[in-house]
């Protein structure tokens, strides 16, 4: 029986769980096409960060036999009221905050890795990294394949009604529990007008994760670059006017 939540709400498990969250991080460095996905979006105007919102998320999975997983477990296994989950949020907060403090040098690293490669640090110090916020959620009753977008491959000048078509591959996989690609090959040798013109259906991207950690990031061009370019290009106009 899973524990209830209130009863991990520990200082210790606390530092059980940020020290694994800094080791699923690592793996962004050491292994990134299997550690899990990475986006970001931030805005720069002259040379400066232009909003204090999260601006790069990293997700993934965690393993069944960790605290983090224990936790997230505990909290879907029964419904939380309202003082409850306030109680809770707090906690993730701190996890967050704690994890904040003790990986700052990981997160950057993973940073200048995995979207600023060969970036100077001087130039883009990365000043600030914060994980605002960590959103963790329970998809162990959801097939693998649905926790990925679908991928469909067609004759030329075919028109598919993609909708139809997802929705009858989703049915059908609840229902027999075959992949995505075993549909299309069985539904295709039935005559199922719905994948005429259908080649093949394979796993894209996955967008359901288990764990969530949102992050902002200041990308700001260092003060020291900023005069120098300033400095530049007074210069310029200089030669010019002379």
């Amino acid at each position: 029986m899973e524990p209830d939540i209130l009863e991990l709400l520990t200082d210790k498990n606390r530092e059980t769980m940020v020290k694994e969250f800094s080791k699923y991080i690592q793996q962004f460095s050491k292994d990134p096409k299997n550690a899990g996905k990475l986006d970001y979006s931030f805005d720069i105007s002259k040379g400066k960060i232009q909003s204090q919102d999260a601006n790069t998320w990293i997700s993934f999975d965690v393993k069944e036999n960790s605290a983090i997983h224990q936790f997230l477990k505990a909290l879907y296994f029964r419904e939380i009221n309202e003082e409850d989950n306030l109680v809770i949020n707090i906690f993730i907060q701190s996890v967050a905050n704690a994890l904040t403090d003790d990986c700052s040098t990981i997160l950057k690293d993973v940073i200048r890795k995995s979207i600023m490669p060969n970036s100077d640090n001087k130039a883009f110090p990365l000043n600030t990294v914060k994980i605002c916020h960590i959103d963790l959620v329970d998809y162990s009753s959801i097939d693998d394949d649905d926790r990925h977008l679908l991928k469909i491959k067609k004759l030329p000048n075919v028109h598919i009604n993609m909708q139809i078509l997802t929705q009858t591959i989703a049915g059908i996989r609840e229902k027999t529990g075959l992949s995505s690609e075993q549909i299309v090959d069985q539904e295709r040798m039935k005559g199922n007008k719905d994948f005429d013109g259908v080649l093949e259906a394979e796993k894209g991207e996955k967008y359901l994760w288990d764990v969530g950690l949102a992050l902002f990031v200041d990308y700001s061009v260092s003060d020291d670059l900023m005069m120098d370019i300033k400095n530049a290009n007074k210069s310029e106009h200089k030669t010019t006017d002379n």
